[in-house]
């Protein structure tokens, strides 16, 4: 019906009502001031202040839900209500209890509670709730879920003195930061700092279950006896710790490891673990601590100068002195027990014997002394069954048959062997155990039989034929490399793989030198005439050029482009790797050949063709195929560089010790690498005598009589001890060394004067380190 202006509808109600709508919210209204403990009055008004801020941001239907639970929170309080009775249970009571949709109640209750821990903090009710302010409110702003991550320290069903708020990214790559209760097994507030700062350096995702375990059964695996500072934890701790989780599981232990890492870098210069102990970091980051460490294996770096270890079972490796093929890397570990040889004479010969006496490369070393406690432990086998009918065979000899190593022992193994070996895994295995016997006999440690040797000899022996490794066919071929340039395009890591892949096809190098290959391998030999550095697996380990492709040149820039970031966080003695890889948590190496296989044989279980190896596509010869395949993905490549890793520019903050490492590797044009220092640099050594000079200046002999062998030098020695004051000497050393390294022909004695080389910069390297610390130490003063 249409009004004209004025009129009004006829049956329009006289009395309107009011617009004013009973509800609990407006009932508060007018008595939310007459509270008569000051107080209460002091949280009423701060809950509706807490209200106005909320309903600014909220919709209608929440603005209301708050309001009406608000509301009926202040009707129920008494006008002399003394907000001191509040207690933690109450305001748990309160979330679980009120009236009102959940939705509701929690924002409600969240502010609440905050406003009575502010009061508390404010007028010391009830101190006991201060720890749940202290954990809470640095992240309050980040709560949603108070029923988790605040009720249970107010209703008691978690000890606050034992839990922390921890804020992280959810699991997913792109997940969002949320905030996790991250429960100790101790109240001890130096160890949950120091776990929550190990925890933050290492990780940016909540914690998975097997972290949560270290976390709350640290203390237990400390027996509670815990440290009171970072100086606490030594190898003693470690063993302890270690035996504790392993016995759990496998990852809580892994991560025991990091946080000793992390507790090591925490410690600088004053570490509580060292060689002393058996340990280096190294070994804490290998896989194999927690099997060999907790059985008493301990580090060994393998010196001739140095006496040979007293110990049994040695975790060892190659010092850089040693280095004479590309597999003898100075951080792989290799365990040794030498209890498996049960005769104490036999046992020191061959702990010598491998110390000193063995000339082939360490891993070679390493597989050849193994060979010699296998026919020890086999020798010991065949005496517990035949002894008796080895005496009675030899009944009218004058031989002392205990402690002697018969021909019948010698026989019975290499018969053994004959039919299961090849002619040169025969020889492999044979000739070293020739070599300890023979060795045993001109030193009169323990007698071997003459006619026994007759029997070592390896001429005809070795009759398993030799397995002929054949070249991949072309059509399996082009299938392999099809899913390889595919699962390129994936990640880093798999355009690594495949790198390494083309690699292995289009250069003669073995896997072993293709993965050892540095970042520097690429050399320019003459204008747009391009080789690989690279080390040959040869007995003296020798460097040599290997003339490569444009397209060879292309993978290894891209190599070098995408292992770029890698290489700016790894560790000195790792960045050199050409293909740097970081798989575990900071834990960085060269992609390991046994990766590098299992990568392969999945590859060719999914194209459905037999599985390869890295020795099969050594010998095929399919260039035109593989090269085409490279030139197609040169955009590929292309684009991984543009995704960051191709120009990082170098960081500011530098380490000192990071700077003068490369001011000596750009002067003098040389790798430190991991070199060690075997002898002692100080910054002042007061007892220095004339007559104790050594090595053209460079330093002081403290051995009261010299023990370094034969062309040994003297800085291999412990007792060498060198100051600042013998940069000059050290700095002419090297000046002559590269003299004499241009001069001389001799690729071997070139790889010898380079090895000096680099222990000599390792010396000089800490020289200036130390210098550094003085002056440092002068200016502050």
């Amino acid at each position: 019906m249409d009004l004209k202006k004025g009129e009004k509808v006829s049956n329009y109600p006289k009395k309107r009502k009011s617009r004013y709508y009973v509800s609990p919210y407006n009932e508060s209204l007018k008595t939310k001031n007459d509270f008569s403990v000051p107080e209460t009055q002091e949280l009423v008004d701060a809950m509706y202040n807490a209200c106005n801020s909320y309903c600014s941001t909220r919709q209608l239907s929440q603005i209301n839900g708050y309001k009406h639970v608000l509301g009926l929170f202040v009707l129920g309080l008494n006008k002399d209500f003394n907000i001191k009775d509040i207690n933690g249970k109450y305001l748990a009571n309160f979330y679980r209890t009120a009236p009102g949709r959940p939705e509701y109640v929690s924002p409600v209750s969240k502010d609440l509670i905050y406003h009575y821990l502010v009061l508390n903090k404010k007028y010391k009710w009830h101190p006991e709730l201060n720890i749940v302010t202290e954990i809470t409110f640095p992240f309050w702003n980040d709560i949603q879920n108070i029923q988790h991550l605040v009720i249970p320290f107010l209703d008691g069903s978690k000890n606050p003195y034992k839990c922390r708020l921890l804020k992280a990214h959810t699991i997913e790559s792109s997940g969002n930061l949320v905030l996790k209760l991250l429960e100790f097994d101790t109240a001890n507030r130096f160890i949950q700092d120091l776990l929550l700062e190990f925890y933050y350096s290492q990780h940016n995702f909540i914690p998975r279950i097997y972290q949560s375990i270290f976390f709350n059964r640290f203390a237990e695996s400390l027996d509670y006896h815990l440290p009171t500072d970072i100086y606490g934890f030594n190898a003693e701790t470690l063993l302890k710790q270690e035996k504790f989780y392993i016995s759990i599981r496998r990852e809580p232990e892994l991560e025991n490891r990091f946080f000793y890492r992390f507790i090591l870098n925490k410690q600088g210069d004053k570490k509580t673990i060292s060689i002393a102990d058996g340990l280096t970091l190294g070994y804490i980051m290998s896989e194999g601590l927690a099997k060999y460490y907790i059985k008493g294996y301990k580090y060994v770096p393998l010196n001739p100068n140095e006496p040979v270890p007293s110990i049994d079972l040695w975790a060892i490796s190659p010092n850089g002195l040693e280095q004479k093929t590309a597999m003898d890397k100075p951080e792989h570990l290799r365990y040794l027990d030498f209890t498996r040889i049960s005769n104490l004479m036999i046992r020191q010969a061959a702990k010598q014997w491998f110390w000193s006496e063995a000339k082939a490369g360490f891993d070679n070393r390493y597989r050849n002394i193994c060979y010699i406690m296998e026919f020890f432990e086999y020798r010991d086998s065949l005496r517990s069954l035949y002894l008796d009918k080895f005496i009675q065979a030899r009944a009218e000899t004058n031989l002392d048959i205990a402690n002697t190593v018969l021909a019948e022992e010698v026989i019975m193994y290499t018969n053994k062997w004959n039919e299961k070996l090849t002619a040169r895994s025969y020889s492999a295995r044979v000739v070293p155990l020739k070599l300890f016997l023979q060795f045993m006999n001109d030193n009169s440690i323990y007698k071997t039989e003459i006619a026994a040797f007759e029997y070592l000899n390896t001429s005809g022996k070795g009759t398993k034929p030799q397995q002929e490794i054949m070249p991949v066919p072309k059509n399996d071929f082009a299938k392999l490399i099809e899913i390889l340039e595919k699962k390129a395009q994936d990640n880093t890591l798999h355009m690594l793989y495949y790198i390494i892949f083309c690699l292995n096809t289009l250069t003669p190098l073995r896997i072993t030198s293709i993965l050892d290959l540095s970042d520097n391998c690429l050399v320019e030999k003459r204008r747009g005439i391009y080789a690989l550095e690279v080390k040959v697996k040869t007995s003296d380990g020798d460097e040599k050029d290997i003339q490569i492709s444009r397209e060879v040149k292309r993978l290894v820039e891209v190599a070098l482009s995408l292992t770029a970031e890698t290489r700016q966080k790894a560790p000195a003695e790792q960045k050199h790797y050409l293909f740097l890889v970081n798989n575990q948590k900071d834990f960085y190496r060269s992609i390991p050949s046994a990766s590098y296989r299992k990568y392969l044989h999945e590859c060719c279980v999914g194209v459905g063709i037999p599985s390869y190896s890295a020795q099969n596509l050594r010998k095929t010869y399919y260039t035109n195929l593989i090269e085409n395949a490279i030139k197609k993905n040169v955009s590929l490549m292309s684009l991984k560089e543009l995704t960051g890793h191709a120009n990082i520019d170098t960081t500011e903050n530098y380490y000192v010790k990071e700077n003068i490492r490369n001011y000596l590797e750009a002067t003098y044009g040389v790798e430190i690498g991991n070199m060690p220092v075997i002898g002692t640099v100080v910054q002042d050594y007061p007892e220095a005598k004339n007559e104790d000079i050594v090595n053209d200046g460079c330093g002081y002999c403290r051995n009261p009589e010299c023990n370094v062998l034969g062309t040994a030098n003297c800085l291999m020695c412990k007792g060498f001890i060198t100051t600042p004051k013998h940069i000059a000497q050290f700095q002419e050393a090297i000046n002559v060394l590269n003299k004499q390294i241009i001069d001389n022909d001799n690729p071997h004695d070139k790889e010898h004067l380079y090895a000096v080389k680099r222990l000599y910069a390792a010396y000089l390297e800490q020289l200036y380190i130390r210098k550094e610390e003085a002056e440092s130490a002068t200016t502050n003063n």
